[in-house]
């Protein structure tokens, strides 16, 4: 290859991401590549991140039922409140059993995991994945009154 040029980056990422599964493979990594890839004639990159699974997510698929937590609740966004600094959102991310307060969740900020991590007790997590779920089949509801109602007119 004398210089990049489309075709001849696809290529490139191919070969690239299967030399990333044996990578991955070894070292227990999932990588993720960012679909923002820049070129010249003479240059090429874009980003790879490399992540691990969390102990915290296999312990809450493994012990939720343990602390009254329901499996499916993992994954699941929540508000609540967080000290001085007012409300927040954030999502279920796993179980930290020895924990005194051992709901694992991730700060959302802006739409996006912040990748800060909160621990929360049993009950702040029950409380706010419940009134949130309830709150999204409203919604869902009421869009289907308004769906009924359209079609009926």
């Amino acid at each position: 290859m004398s210089e990049f040029t489309r075709e001849n980056i696809k290529t490139l990422e191919q070969d690239i991401q299967k030399a990333l599964k044996t990578v991955e493979k070894k070292h227990s990594v999932t990588f993720k590549i960012s679909g923002d890839s820049r070129f010249g004639a003479y240059d090429y990159g874009y980003t790879i991140k490399a992540t691990k699974e969390s102990p915290y997510r296999q312990n809450y698929l493994n012990r939720a039922s343990e602390f009254g937590l329901e499996p499916t609740w993992l994954d699941k966004w929540f508000s609540s409140q967080i000290g001085r600094t007012g409300w927040g959102g954030f999502v279920v991310v796993g179980l930290d059993p020895a924990n005194r307060y051992p709901v694992v969740c991730n700060r959302v900020k802006d739409s996006v995991l912040s990748g800060s991590l909160y621990f929360f007790p049993v009950e702040t997590v029950k409380k706010g994945v419940t009134d949130h779920l309830a709150m999204l089949a409203e919604i869902e509801v009421d869009k289907q009154a308004k769906a009924t109602a359209v079609a009926q007119a």
